[in-house]
This record gives structure tokens, sequence and C-alpha cells, in this order.
């Protein structure tokens, strides 16, 4: 699928036409100071008519993901709580089978002990209680749990950026954070 436009071409064209005169300008004066000034502006158009031109098309895009989203979201989210409970269910039963084929297996080796059966026959009922167990499928995973946030190290914080910006330049005081000033060049229109 090509995307290429009339639109599109002119674009790229006006991007490296300004893009070369970064490449050549060397700011030495008051002149060529203002010809970079030129040059910023048309880098600033150019960049907020690409994201418009951009947005033009992907906006449609990104609406209709959404939607697709929400219309099987509710399906999904159904076979998700479903599948954990199955899951849970037969957890439940599993567990039961475990402890059940444990004490068969107590059962049968007192039993091997005591003489009632010999070992040869005591070790094939064995073998089948621990097919049984087998038969059900399962794995172990290793998960973590928070017991006390506080003894956390510092090491494992993540700083949200966006509110300590939002706050500290409200004027709230944050320890280890201070509002500097910095200078840049912005392109006037």
């Amino acid at each position: 699928m090509n995307l290429e436009t009339k639109e599109i071409a002119l674009v790229k064209q006006k991007a490296n036409e300004a893009i070369k005169g970064v490449d050549n300008i060397k700011i030495t004066s008051g002149p060529t100071f203002e010809v970079a000034k030129n040059i910023l502006c048309k880098i600033t158009d150019t960049q907020k008519i690409v994201k418009e031109l951009r947005e033009s098309m992907t906006k449609p895009i990104n609406d209709g993901l959404k939607k697709i989203r929400e219309f099987f979201a509710p399906v999904e989210d159904n076979l998700k709580s479903a599948n954990e409970e199955l899951k849970a269910k037969m957890m439940v039963y599993n567990n039961k089978v475990k402890k059940e084929a444990e004490e068969d297996k107590e059962n049968i080796v007192a039993k091997v002990e005591n003489g009632d059966i010999d070992f040869e026959k005591g070790s094939q009922k064995i073998a089948k209680v621990d097919e049984k167990i087998e038969s059900m499928p399962t794995r172990k995973m290793r998960v973590i749990e928070i017991i006390d946030e506080a003894k956390i190290p510092k090491q494992y914080w993540v700083l949200d950026m966006i509110t300590i910006r939002r706050d500290a330049l409200a004027g709230v005081q944050i320890d280890g954070v201070k509002v500097v000033e910095k200078e840049i060049i912005v392109s006037k229109n």
C-alpha cells in the first residue's frame, strides 16, 4: 500500500529543504542568526504540518481499533474470568487429589512395613498413585507479594515525573527537587 500523496510529497520536500538549511548554515553574525531563526520557523511549521497530516491518517485507524477493542472487551473479560475461576476450581480438586494420594502412599508404606503386602506390590500401588497425580497438568510459578512497602529499598521506587513537575511548578516544596529556569530558542511565526 503506497501512502505517498502529492500532499505528503510536498511536506517531505519542505522538510528536506529545512534540513538542508540546517546542514549548510554557520551562525557567526547577526544576519546569519536571523537566517537561522527563519529556518527554525520553517522547521517548526513543517513539524506542525507533518503532525496534522499524520494524525489525519492515524486518528481514524486508532478510533477503529478503540471501537474494536471495546466491542470484544466484555467477551474477553468474561472468558478471562471464567478461565481463572475454572483453574481455581481445578486447583482445589488437584490439591484434594494430592492430599488423598499422600494419605494412600502413607497407608501403602504402613502396610509394607507391617508385612500385610510385599515390597513389590507396594511399589506398584505407589506408582499407580503417582500416575494419578501426574495426569493433572500443573506448573510452579514464582510470584512476589509486597509484605511491607516501607521496607522496600529506594532503588525499586519509580518517580512520577508528571506529578513531581506539576507540583513543583505550582510552588510545592519537594525535598530533592528544585525548579530551575532554562533558556531555549523558540521559533516565532
